[in-house]
């Protein structure tokens, strides 16, 4: 939300330096995403009697093991497209058939979403809808003289911060030790990540 209110700003600046975990290297490309809901329907009934069905639950789980399975496009830069199941719910008990079921999924794409969510739609099979939430191309960024290079399989902000002007993405600590109890930036990445701020700011403004 902040991203969006401040790309409204009359703001026009030279660059832009994003900070996100990026082990003090300069991005060239992030990976796009796209966020959406697989929502099955079924009819509630005895388990005892699965003809009285169908399941939600039994249309939910080969929509998601075909999702998982693919096969999603593969990028030379920015590597394999990533699948995330990461909530699930339906159904009201064990020995009740599902009248609905539902889960949410993140994709870390490597290209066009469409490709993917079309191809999400054609496995979904009978009774199961997807739902868009989200959905963002990859992005590449300009890069300074003198500074290491990745790339990410992460979205930031920068989708929206782009119509301001140029993005350096850069900043210390990793972000695989994000969204875990080990989460965390050593002091040593921190005072490394403010010199290079530094240096990225007069490259930038021309005083190198």
């Amino acid at each position: 939300c902040g991203a969006q209110a401040a790309a409204e700003l009359p703001l026009r600046p030279r660059g832009i330096l994003l900070g996100e975990p990026t082990g003090n290297r300069m991005v060239r490309s992030q990976k796009g995403l796209a966020r959406f809901r697989l929502v099955a329907s079924g009819r509630a009934g005895h388990s005892g009697y699965p003809e009285l069905g169908p399941s939600a639950v039994h249309r939910l789980v080969p929509a998601l093991e075909a999702l998982l399975a693919g096969p999603w496009p593969v990028d030379p830069l920015r590597g394999a497209t990533t699948v995330n199941i990461g909530r699930i719910a339906g159904g009201e008990a064990g020995n009740v058939i599902a009248a609905s079921a539902e889960a949410e999924v993140v994709v870390r794409l490597v290209g066009d979403p469409e490709v993917v969510l079309g191809g999400v739609r054609r496995l979904a099979g009978e009774g199961v809808t997807l739902v868009p939430i989200s959905a963002r191309p990859p992005l590449d960024f300009p890069t300074l003289d003198g500074f290491e290079e990745t790339v990410i399989a992460f979205h930031t902000d920068a989708p929206w911060l782009a119509p301001l002007g140029p993005i350096h993405l850069m900043g210390p600590g990793d972000i695989r030790t994000a969204h875990s109890p080990d989460e965390r930036i050593g002091l040593d990445e921190l005072e490394r990540g403010a010199e290079l701020y530094e240096r990225a700011a007069r490259h930038i403004l021309g005083e190198r």
